[in-house]
């Protein structure tokens, strides 16, 4: 191989170590996001810092799946891993799920319901 050859490889290389390194931060950095609507009429949201976001809508629960951690979003509660994180009103129309450096924030109808760190 030339030196030219070489030198030209050599920076391919690099790039593409570069390239990988930038779309491996703005998946971290950026995260996701994920929404819906219940049969219920309920609009449920989710904003996560993760590079993982799933969610699940069912008649009456939304289930979110982020940060290692599991979220539901049932009629009148929200669980965090199976327990009891906070209490929603049943007529709420909308809650928003934010997680962000391993805090989770609810918020329902635009009012603030809990921030929980862990």
């Amino acid at each position: 191989m030339t030196d030219r050859a070489l030198h030209l490889s050599r920076w391919v290389t690099c790039a593409v170590v570069v390239l990988a390194g930038l779309l491996l931060t703005s998946a971290v950095v950026l995260g996701g996001s994920a929404g819906g609507t219940l049969p219920t009429g309920r609009s449920v949201t989710a904003q996560s810092d993760s590079w993982r976001l799933s969610s699940r809508f069912t008649h009456d629960t939304a289930t979110i799946e982020t940060s290692g951690r599991k979220i539901v979003v049932a009629p009148t509660a929200v669980l965090l891993d199976g327990r009891p994180l906070a209490t929603l009103d049943a007529a709420a129309k909308s809650v928003d799920v934010r997680v962000k450096k391993k805090t989770i924030t609810i918020v329902a109808d635009g009012k603030m319901v809990v921030t929980h760190s862990w």
